[in-house]
């Protein structure tokens, strides 16, 4: 069974919202038979959020409020202000303290940017969109 491209988009937004790279072609490979078995975006980010590389970047010694100021930080980068991060992070905290996992808020969060108005985080949508780009054509194109 062939995956959508935007399953594929879905998958590479994952990894770059996890990892802050792309995923490449053998991992993107194995991320797509893992949907084709039955895996959805959460049970990957899931389980790929206690992966050594994952914990580089989060380790799991973060508080939640640590976690989300350094997820805050590193998904937006330098593409948003202080008071964006800062409500990514209150945002992405909230949703730790409600009870879901840190691979499921940021699976959720990844999924509300991408369709939030304009506007809003107009920069970090770009640059995030460009990194997509940029992924897909290491991950699929070359």
């Amino acid at each position: 069974m062939a995956v959508s491209n935007e399953v594929r988009t879905q998958l590479i937004q994952l990894t770059i919202a996890l990892y802050n790279s792309a995923p490449g072609k053998v991992t993107l490979d194995d991320l797509i038979r893992l949907t084709e078995l039955g895996a959805s975006l959460v049970d990957i980010a899931e389980a790929f959020d206690d992966t050594q590389n994952y914990l580089d970047i989060y380790p799991a010694s973060l508080t939640n409020a640590e976690f989300s100021v350094n997820y805050a930080e590193v998904y937006l980068g330098n593409e948003a202000e202080d008071t964006e991060k800062k409500e990514l992070s209150d945002w992405s905290f909230r949703e730790l303290e409600g009870g879901r996992s840190r691979g499921n808020t940021m699976q959720h969060i990844n999924d509300q940017l991408a369709i939030a108005p304009q506007e809003k985080w107009a920069n970090a949508k770009a640059a995030f969109l460009n990194k997509t780009k940029m992924a897909e054509w290491y991950s699929v194109d070359q």
